[in-house]
């Protein structure tokens, strides 16, 4: 496995492997096509919003352009898992999607996104994160409560003051 860090919304990617840098090119129609395709993951799945008059296209096309997003590969290069967030404000960022495919999940690839956001983000300057996670996403409170997450009073918001004692876990664990 490894991650793939878009840098400036176009075509330059790094990955990071085993504490190596690569360079690695993913074409934007693809990322868009992935984008689209794991959100049949989410609940409700981007199909059932599109019918509701929600353009999945539309919301893939606004995180290439806006969001920091970070993926993580199989052995083969698919797309297994994905994370947007903004890192665009001044002290909060905001993770706007969190991803992974089912048949990775219980693996900690989100973990592992989760704490490579907060990564990226400390290093703008960033000291908190917050994210919008459903009451019915048991799995996801889980993770966020584990990462040290706390729930805000308002909405489903949910807030992380970063600290330096942020670790990549290893996968599988």
């Amino acid at each position: 496995m490894k991650t793939i860090a878009l840098n400036d919304g176009r075509q330059c990617f790094v990955a990071i492997r085993e504490q190596k840098t690569y360079t690695v090119t993913l074409m934007m129609p693809k990322l868009r096509q992935e984008i689209v395709c794991l959100g049949e993951f989410m609940n409700p799945p981007f199909s059932l919003r599109r019918r509701q008059g929600w353009n999945p296209e539309g919301y893939a096309d606004k995180l290439i352009e806006k969001a920091d997003i970070l993926v993580e590969t199989d052995e083969n290069g698919r797309i297994i898992g994905l994370i947007a967030g903004y890192l665009n404000q001044e002290e909060l960022g905001f993770i706007s999607m969190l991803i992974v495919d089912p048949k990775y999940r219980r693996l900690g690839v989100a973990e592992i996104l989760c704490c490579r956001i907060h990564q990226l983000a400390k290093v703008r300057g960033i000291l908190r994160m917050q994210g919008e996670i459903r009451e019915s996403n048991r799995a996801c409170q889980m993770l966020a409560r584990k990462l040290g997450y706390h729930k805000l009073k308002e909405n489903n918001r949910w807030e992380l003051l970063l600290d330096d004692t942020l670790e990549v876990p290893i996968m599988g664990r």
